[in-house]
C-alpha cells in the first residue's frame, strides 16, 4: 500500500480523543458535524459544509456561534497540521478487542522529526484506532459505535434564529 487509509465517505461514529475526551462525528460527502464538548464541560458543536463555504462553531449553552469560511480554515489547518510524508505498508491483520482488523503502518517524516502512524480498518473499511507519534509524543483516537448507515441532511443545517454571531 502506498498511501494511507482513507475513512468511508457517510459515517457516523464516537470518537475517544487523546486525554479521553468524547467526539460525535457525523460524516457524508462536503458536509462534516462534530458534536464535543470545550474544557467548561459545555457543548460545542462544529458543521462544515462545502456547498456553502462555511465552517460554523456553534456553543449551544452560550447562545453564540462562530462563522468561517472554509478557505480560511483549510488554510489554518494547513499551517497547524502539515502534510505527512509517510510510506505505508500493510503490516497484516490484528486484534483489538476479539475483533480482527487490518493494520497499516506508515512512517516518514514531518516539519517536526521522525514520524509515524498506524491505522486499524476493519472489513467495510471503516477505522476502529488512529494512533500516532511525533517526537515521541503519542496520540490515539478509538472509533466506536460505528454506523455506516446515510445521515439525515437536518445533521448539517444551522439555524442561526436566537444565537449571536461572535467575531474571531
Amino acid at each position: 500500500m502506498t498511501a494511507r487509509p482513507h475513512l468511508p465517505s457517510t459515517y457516523s461514529a464516537s470518537v475517544r480523543m487523546p486525554g479521553g475526551r468524547m467526539e460525535k462525528r457525523f460524516v457524508t460527502p462536503g458536509k462534516h458535524r462534530v458534536e464535543t464538548v470545550n474544557d467548561a464541560g459545555k457543548p460545542v458543536i462544529t458543521i462544515r459544509r462545502e456547498d456553502k463555504g462555511v465552517v460554523w462553531i456553534i456553543h449551544p449553552a452560550d447562545r453564540i456561534y462562530f462563522e468561517q469560511k472554509t478557505a480560511t480554515v483549510d488554510q489554518a489547518m494547513a499551517v497547524l497540521f502539515p502534510p505527512l510524508n509517510l510510506e505505508w505498508r500493510d503490516a497484516g491483520p490484528v486484534e483489538i478487542d476479539g475483533v480482527m482488523y487490518r493494520h497499516y503502518h506508515g512512517m516518514g517524516t514531518s516539519r517536526n522529526g521522525p514520524t509515524e502512524e498506524h491505522v486499524y480498518v476493519d472489513s467495510r473499511g471503516m477505522f476502529r484506532r488512529e494512533t500516532g507519534k511525533v517526537k515521541g509524543v503519542e496520540r490515539t483516537a478509538d472509533y466506536f459505535d460505528v454506523s455506516l448507515d446515510d445521515i439525515p441532511s437536518e445533521k448539517f443545517e444551522f439555524d442561526k434564529k436566537g444565537y449571536k454571531k461572535q467575531k474571531l
